[in-house]
């Protein structure tokens, strides 16, 4: 669903603003 995709984009936008450690892993990894 496209609602779900925005979604999901806006929670990496946001986790990448806050830092999130989990975040930083798995782009790191990625």
């Amino acid at each position: 669903m496209t609602t779900s995709l925005a979604l999901h984009a806006h929670g990496i936008e946001t986790t990448i603003l806050e830092a999130d450690p989990e975040d930083r892993i798995a782009r790191g990894a990625g």
